[in-house]
This record gives structure tokens, sequence and C-alpha cells, in this order.
């Protein structure tokens, strides 16, 4: 069984409530029976967690809660919890007894302060009503963690025993999740087309990968929007529903019933049942999101009087085609509004026509959009660059109506809330100034906007090293998270950004890496600096500082570690928040982004679109420290020194540094005093608050002059960071090194390493290599391969795709290396691509064969498939050679396809094989192949082939 990743605070905490007089008739009932003890989950089962139950009263309908050690991985949970004492035994009295919590034999239970079996434990209430117990019980600390009751027998999930002495399976297990493919174009034949062809059907695809060739199976497939709204018949409340039976995986949404449904994030959703039995369905499974529509990149953006024009991307990521005649009436155009204004021009001019290019397959149109006026007496504003409804009710129904979400152009002059973190970590708050320790494990709330959809979530380390490892950030449907809390012995936690896809929401990070520069629609910014320190094992652990902006829109409506953000500096939360609903455990669900009013229409012109905007871009860049500082940022500046002196350790001058700069900027642009007037009269920050600070304190190895470190001898980079002549360490590579051709194409690797930095030296280079028997032998020569910096300790190389991938092995290894300064390589480090169709593979020790596969000249290969000479695959008779059989000469012969034809022995099925040279059908149990009409009494003794179609 493989192991589960869970997270957990070292303390738990609870309050207990009152006992009322009526416990015995106003409980709640738990129902899971699978939290006997005797339960033990499988893989693949969703374990149990207390982590959402409210505090009250409980009966468990299957028994009681047991008073002897329960091991991990029982009650249908990673960590059971059992009681540590005698139950109640007479009628109406209650008593506390501890309850424990069992991390397992492998986690030394003193680091916790408790024993072996009961690491940590917390007291709980529980009354005898007779002929059952109640309990007072509360949410657990983290996942997975839930309440043992009981101690029968039970059956696993999907399965029952009802109308047997044995457990039995109600429907067909599905072990993964449907997948839904991007949408493709079938022309009138059926074929599939180009993405760029005008001419065809839009259809949405949805696999199922469940074995085939198996008897009595079924699935249902229907189709939701935005995880809940199912997809109808036009003018029915009825949903489309696809029924696959026999060895069809493959359902097909015609893009007409997507009309209305553009601009949602659709999903099929799949439940298997046995055609036997079909009232017994699976529980659905959900396939994988694709976001249907016009995306806008750049949704929320900062155009500056000074700087150059901004351009805003349009993308579709469906592709645009018709069948009509006429093919000029096939495409989609975006019409942006004009303002009511009296000075906005017509908005014919500002169509903008979706083009195919040919080298991503995606339709695709840029506007431009350049500032004209300055509003920076005129306190908050918020622009808009908005667009009419397309229409196109005859071609393409499918987009007729839709309306792509407006860009956002914010400005703010009003004074905004700030939040940072310094060293270990502390956190100042916004409106009192005051730096508030963090020292526990577990998930806080760093801020969280009651105004609109908008919270930061941050993950302690806790006090034995304490720091902030991970940070999620969410606006609207966009969620941000750079995680450094996935440290290993002899490895560098190296940072980690979410690849989730953004709307509004932009990530930039600096040329060393080590700065995320996140940009919200709202105007909210986030500048996360990562830092590595060398712990007392070996390991480098990561840790994060974060500066955090927000607009005026938000005060008087915050709350977190950072404060209530209402200008009263008695009223901060003082110490750390209990976790509710965490973001680090499930990433948010689709929802409808907050209306916002009062809003201001961009004008159009000439294909152009001009905005006004009160300021330029957040200029909190780089700047030199001004003379005069307030006495928030004095007090700041005696808090580091004084964390400087107890802490007796300059481990982190560089984040405490940083949140000074943070701090001191922030107070000179507050002061319009400290604008300078632009040669069109537009304010505009000086270069001393913009360009001419360097980046990261030139880490303290180097000085700054005018927006340059001048690096101390030895010392090169951005931010004075690399040591010169001495080549990358090399860490590790994403993965553990393995890439399955089954995941992704596995041409980028993720080489984690110390001493790194961007430039024309930065290269990767890799060789060939052999591998088994636990060894990894290079061979060949070097070859380099492109690379980019990814952060300070990440480099992504490009390597070619590999004949795995191509289906010419199945497995092939490579060693890789980096440098910065193209002479001096890191160690070579192993990545190993393979097929795992067939087989499992680790580093260094090599692959094993998958059980119902074959692994014949090095390739992979299922059951049943065919070589040449009469040869097929067959597991049984030898997984690494071909198996011949006179016979298999005699199916292709009389075989024209594996399936497809009107079954002989059950004339409502079509799944069974089609014959050709007057050849039969070979019945039920090999229903895929014909042979000869006199041997089908023999169809049993002959080989289950696959037969091409």
């Amino acid at each position: 069984m493989t192991s589960i990743a869970f997270l957990f605070c070292a303390t738990f905490s609870l309050t207990i409530t009152a006992v009322s007089a009526d416990e015995c008739s106003t409980y709640d009932t738990l129902r899971e029976v699978h939290r006997s003890t005797l339960f033990v989950p499988q893989t693949g089962d969703k374990l149990l967690c207390d982590r959402a139950l409210p505090t009250k009263w409980y009966r468990f309908s299957n028994g009681d809660m047991p008073t002897s050690c329960v091991p991990t991985l029982h009650c249908g949970t990673q960590i059971p919890i059992w009681l540590n004492g005698q139950l109640p035994t007479v009628q109406g009295t209650t008593v506390t007894l501890s309850a424990c919590f069992n991390y397992g034999q492998s986690v030394d239970p003193t680091f916790y302060g408790g024993s072996a079996c009961c690491h940590t434990s917390t007291p709980i209430q529980v009354k005898n009503c007779g002929s059952f117990n109640v309990y007072h019980l509360s949410r657990t600390g983290g996942c997975h963690m839930a309440y043992c009751a009981g101690n029968k027998a039970v059956c696993n999930y999907g399965q029952s025993s009802i109308g047997s002495v044995n457990c039995t399976d109600l429907y067909p297990k599905l072990t993964q999740a449907p997948i839904l493919g991007k949408p493709i174009v079938v022309d009138s034949n059926g074929n599939v087309g180009n993405t760029c062809s005008t001419s065809g059907t839009v259809k949405f695809p949805c696999h199922i990968p469940y074995p085939k060739r198996e008897p009595d199976v079924a699935f249902e497939v229907t189709w939701t929007a935005n995880g809940s709204d199912p997809i109808l018949i036009p003018g029915t409340q009825n949903p489309v529903v696809t029924v696959l039976t026999g060895d069809d995986r493959d359902a097909l949404l015609d893009g007409k019933y997507m009309k209305g449904h553009m601009g949602t994030t659709l999903q099929c959703t799949v439940r298997s049942y046995h055609k036997s039995t079909p009232g017994n369905k699976s529980p659905v499974r959900q396939s994988n999101e694709f976001w249907a529509g016009i995306r806008v990149h750049n949704q929320s953006i900062t155009v500056d009087e000074k700087g150059p024009e901004q351009e805003i991307s349009l993308e579709s990521t469906v592709p645009i085609s018709c069948n009509s005649p006429f093919q000029q009436t096939c495409g989609i155009s975006v019409e942006m509004k004009a303002s009511a204004d009296p000075n906005d021009v017509s908005t014919t001019s500002c169509n903008y026509n979706l083009v195919c290019d040919p080298a991503t397959n995606t339709y695709k149109a840029a506007i431009k959009v350049t500032a004209t006026r300055d509003f920076v007496k005129d306190g908050n504003q918020l622009h808009e660059l908005a667009f009419r409804p397309i229409f196109n009710p005859i071609s393409n129904p499918m987009w007729d109506g839709y309306t792509l979400k407006p860009v956002e152009i914010r400005s703010i002059d009003r004074p905004h809330g700030k939040c940072s973190t310094s060293g270990d970590p502390h956190v100042y708050q916004i409106d009192s100034g005051r730096n508030v320790p963090v020292h526990q494990i577990g998930d806080f709330v760093f801020y969280k906007s009651l105004a609109r959809p908008f919270e930061i979530r941050t993950w302690g380390c806790g006090s034995f090293r304490p720091c902030t490892c991970s940070v999620i950030a969410r606006e609207g449907n966009d969620v941000v998270e750079v995680d450094m809390c996935a440290s290993r012995r002899d490895q560098i936690a190296a940072p980690h950004l979410s690849p989730l896809p953004l709307k509004g929401t932009t990530v930039d990070v600096d040329s060393t890496g080590t700065i995320f520069d996140i940009n919200f629609p709202s105007g909210a910014h986030l500048v996360i600096n990562a830092g590595v320190y060398h712990a007392s094992r070996n390991e480098y652990d990561g840790h994060l500082t974060l500066n955090l902006q927000v607009p005026t829109d938000d005060l008087g409506k915050g709350l977190g570690l950072c404060g209530t953000y209402d200008n009263n500096k008695n009223n901060d939360l003082i110490g750390g928040l209990n976790p509710g609903t965490s973001m680090f455990d499930q990433k948010p669900a689709y929802s409808p982004s907050a209306a916002i009013n009062n809003t201001n229409l961009c004008q159009c012109d000439h294909h152009r679109a001009d905005c006004t905007k009160a300021k330029a871009n957040n200029p909190l860049a780089h700047f030199r420290y001004p003379e005069n500082i307030n006495l928030s940022v004095k007090s700041m500046l005696r808090s580091i020194l004084n964390q400087l002196q107890y802490a007796d350790s300059d481990l982190f001058t560089i984040a405490h540094m940083n949140a000074f700069d943070f701090e001191c900027q922030d107070t000179v642009l507050r002061d319009i005093n400290n604008y300078v007037t632009g040669s069109r009269g537009e304010r505009i920050p000086t270069l001393d608050v913009t360009t001419h600070v360097c980046r990261n304190q030139c880490s303290r190895l180097g000085t700054c002059h005018e927006g340059t470190c001048a690096c101390q001898t030895g010392y090169t980079g951005d931010d004075c960071s690399v040591p010169v002549g001495v080549a990358p360490v090399a860490s590790h590579i994403r993965g553990d090194g393995l890439c399955d051709v089954g995941d992704r194409k596995c041409v980028k690797v993720q080489f984690i390493a110390r001493h790194l930095m961007a430039g024309p030296g930065l290269k990767c280079r890799y060789k060939k290599a052999e591998h088994g028997s636990g060894n990894i032998i290079p061979y060949g020569e070097y070859i380099e391969a492109p690379a980019s910096l990814t952060n300070f300790l990440e480099v992504e190389c490009t390597l070619p795709e590999s004949i795995v991938f191509h289906k010419e092995s199945a497995s092939e290894a490579f060693v890789v290396s980096v440098t910065t300064d193209g002479a001096l390589y890191s160690t070579d480090l192993p990545f190993l691509v393979y097929d795992g169709s067939c087989q499992t593979c680790t580093l260094p020790g090599g692959c094993s064969l998958k059980d119902n596969t074959c692994l014949i000249d090095n390739v992979c290969h299922v059951s049943g498939d065919q070589g040449s000479d009469d040869s097929y695959c067959d597991p049984a008779a030898d997984p690494y050679s071909w198996t011949k059989k006179p016979e298999v000469s005699e199916i292709n012969h009389y075989t024209a396809a594996g399936s497809g034809c009107q079954c002989s022995y059950d004339n409502t099925r079509f799944d069974c094989a089609c014959c050709t040279n007057g050849g039969c059908q070979c019945g039920y149990s090999h229903h895929n192949i014909c042979i000869n009409c006199s041997h089908t009494s023999m169809c049993s003794s002959y080989p289950k082939i696959i037969v091409g179609n």
C-alpha cells in the first residue's frame, strides 16, 4: 500500500463546551461505517477527515469509540483517534477521557510530548445514555485524522455484502478520472481535421481510461459547466447523455450544446455500471477541467503615461469553425464598446478578428492600450475595456451571445494598506505597524478581504526552525501558490510556482529568480522574496518573505495576521488564527467574480483603446532610502535590530533589509511631494524610487550604484549571489529524476541547484546513459541543450523528444548538468524517461514489468498486440518475446476489424469483430476475432489478439 501524505499541527487545542441536560436527545449521528477499527483503507480510497467536524455532541451508529490502541491506516483514515480510559458505565454520568492521536511507529512521540500510540491527545467528554454513549467532539487540527468507532467487519468502498456472505463489487471501479481532451474539428466524414480549418464541427472529446474487453460494463457520460451546471439539450431540462458499452471508451460533445456555456469551465462526468444491474451506478468521477471561451490575457493591466503601450492578448481555447458553405461567415469578431463620453468615436473601428496561428493552432487577436490622461488627484478610479456580445446565430451558434470579460484598468491614489513579514517570521500589521511573531506549524490567514474574493494564506514551519515556507493567494478564480515546504535530506527546497491558469492575475519573476511579483485584477500587489538557509541537517530549507499592498477598497473590511485595516491600531489580531477550510488542502472551486460598480469605459479610436490612469504601474520596484523616515519605519528598524540581537545570527539579515526597503518605499510613494512632473504634466515617481535600487541588497556582497550591483571580488550575478569560478552545486531533478511519457512528453527537465544565475552562459548539457542493475552509466559525448532560469534554485533544460515517446524503446536514460558561465558544469544528475504503460521504474534501481504486458525488443506491448510472422504478445507464455501460433494467421485472414459489427450471439450489440473471406465470429468469449467457420467449436483454444479496425 502506498503511503499517504498528510499535514498536521504539532499542538492541538479545542474548547470543551459545558454539558447540557439533553445531550442524549440532541446529538448528531455519525454514520460512516468505515470508522470501524477493522477497516483498512485501500489505495485510491478517500480517507476520512474530521477537520470540518463542528464542535457538538455525537453518537456513532456502528458502536463506541475504542479504548485501546488503534494502528495507523485503520478506521478509514491515516491517523486514528482512540480513547485512553474507560467508558462510563452508569446511565447519565459523564466522564472526561483523553483522545489519543496515533501518528505511527515511525514518528518519535517524544517530539510531541506523548507516548507510543498516543503522540498527542486532547480531552473529550463521554456521556452514558443507557443503551448508547454520546461524545463531545471537535474538529481535528489537520488531515487525515478521524475518530474511530465500532469494530465490525465492513466492505470496501464500492462493495456490498447484502444478499451474500462475501463483499462483491456493485459497479466497475474507475481507478482513474476521465480525461477531457482539447476540442477537435470533425469534418462531414467523421474525420478529425486541422484546428485551423474553418470547415467542420467542433466537438469536445472525453476518454474513459478503463480496460477494454471487459464484459457487462457500461458508462454514462454527462457534461457540466463550472463544476455543477449540467449541459442540457436545447429547449429541454434533459442533460446531454452518452451511453458507452462494449469497448467504446470515448464520448464526444457536439459544440452546439455549448451555446450559453462559453466562458465556463467544462468537465465530463462518468458513472460506471454493470449492464445486468443498471440501477447500481458508481459515484460520479469528474474529468480534468477545460475552460472554453476566449481567454483575455493581462485581464487587469496598468498603463503608464511615460511607458510603452500595453498589449491585451485574446486567445480562443476552442477552434472556430462551422459547416456553412459561406466560409466568410464562420469567423469570430470581438467588438469593443465605446465610452459614453461625447469624445468617443464609433466602435466600428474597434473590431478584432480572431485569426488562427498555424504555429500554435490557436485563434488569437491583440489589442493595444495606451494612457492619455492623468488623474493623480482623482482618488480611486476604475476604468474598463468592455466588449459587445458576439453575434453569430447561424454559422456559429456556439458563440452567439458570448461576451468576453471586461479588462480592468485600475488607478489608486489614496493611501493603501501595507503588510509585510521579515525574519523568522514577524508580521508587520497594516494599522499599527506592530510586529507579531508566528512560530506555529500550519495554516494561517495572512490577509483576507471581506469586500471581495481575495485571500492570502501562509504555512508556518513551527518554532523549531521558524519560517514561512508556503504562500497561496486567491483573487476571484485565480489561485497562485509559491511553495518551499518540500524539503528533504540532502536536497534543496526550491520554490515551486503553481501551474494553475490565470485569467487576470500576472506573475513576474525577476532576473535573479528570487522575487515573485504578483499583481491582482483589483490592484492588490504581493511581492514574495524567496531564500534558503543551511539547516543543521543535510538540507537547505526554504523561507519566504511577503510584502503586500492592498487597495483602499478593503478599508474596514480586512482580517488576518495583517490586522483589520480599519485605521484602528488597537484592535488588530495578536497571534494566530484557527484554521478553517484551507486552500492548501483543496483549491477553491470556480465562482463568479464580484461585480464592481461605478466603472468608466475606455474610448475606442483607430483600433486603439485610450484609457485614463491616475498613476503608473505600482512603482514598488527598487529605491534609495529617503532622508526623512516616519515613525513607523523607525519602529520597524528598532524591531529588526532587536531581532538580530536576540537571535545572535544574521541568518535573516537580507530578509530584514528587504522588508525595511518595502516600508521605506511605501512611505515615499504615499507622499505626492516625492513625485516629479513629466513633460506633459503627468506625475511620475523619481528614479530614486524605481530603477536606482539594486536587487536583494546585492546579497551584502557588493555595493549599489544607480540600480547596478558592483560585486566584491569573487562574486557575480545581478545580486552578487553567485561565486565566481564555482560550478553550480546540483541537488536533484524534480520528480526524483523520473518521467513517464504517458504523463508528458518528457522534454522539460527541472534541475535544482545552488549558484544559479541568468545570462548567456546559462546552459544545460546531457549525455545518454545505460541503466539497470542499480547503475547509471553515461556514454558518448555531451550535447548542449537550451536552458532557462525558473528561479534562483531551478533551471529548466529542454531535451529532444525521447525515443521512448516515439515508441522506439521502453526507457532511455540521460545524465544532465548545468553551467552558468559556459565552462564550469555541475555534477551530473540522472534523468530516466520511460513508458509506464508496461513498467514501473526507479532511480537508480531500474525498471520492472507490469502484469499483463510484454516488453519485446525493448518496446512496451499490451496483451494481444500483434507482431510479425503470426506472433503476438502473450504475457502468460513469455512476456519478453513474441509468441507464435498458426491460428494467428487464420484470425487475420478472416477478421476485417476487431469491433464494429453486430454480434452473432446478441443482435443488440455491435462491438463484435467484422468478418471477411467467409469467416465466422468466434462467440462471446472471443468476440473480437473471426475464424474458419468449421473451427468455431474450438474458439476457446484460440489466442485473444488485437485486430486493428
